[in-house]
């Protein structure tokens, strides 16, 4: 992960926060969180969390799972620069098919010197992904090491 963060630093702090969920098979209905910290090699850190909401519960029938994948990027001051979420929703019928029914992306800047410049999320299969560009600023123009 530094070498990934290095290599996007010195290409001028272009940093991109791919996010991609994928369905899975539903257990009823629950919540489930994972979360994950990555260290950066500018002192900043990067937290991932995936949330699960299983919203079918007949063990037969279709079934409909939500799914998110936010990766947050704060600074060496442990201060939040922006975020970026993939959303997906799944159908599930056991044993036989899944597919994702719809992807969208939020991006955030959470910090004056951080401009979110592109985002998109897409759908293909049982795959939601989305991605997001931040780009930082200093005194309004862009920052390159």
């Amino acid at each position: 992960m530094k070498k990934r963060i290095l290599i996007l630093m010195m290409a001028g702090l272009l940093l991109t926060a791919p996010a991609t969920v994928f369905a899975q098979e539903p257990t009823g209905t629950s919540n489930t969180v994972y979360t994950a910290v990555s260290e950066c090699s500018d002192g900043g850190y990067w937290i991932t969390t995936i949330e699960e909401e299983d919203t079918g519960i007949a063990a037969f029938a279709a079934s409909t799972k939500k799914a998110s994948k936010t990766t947050k990027y704060y600074n060496k001051n442990n201060v939040l620069q922006w975020y970026v979420t993939v959303n997906g929703t799944f159908s599930y019928v056991k044993g036989k098919s899944s597919a994702c029914t719809a992807a969208s992306v939020t991006a955030v800047s959470k910090a004056s010197t951080w401009k979110i410049s592109s985002k998109k999320a897409s759908k293909s299969g049982s795959t939601a992904t989305a991605s997001a560009t931040a780009k930082q600023y200093k005194n309004g123009i862009f920052f390159k090491v």
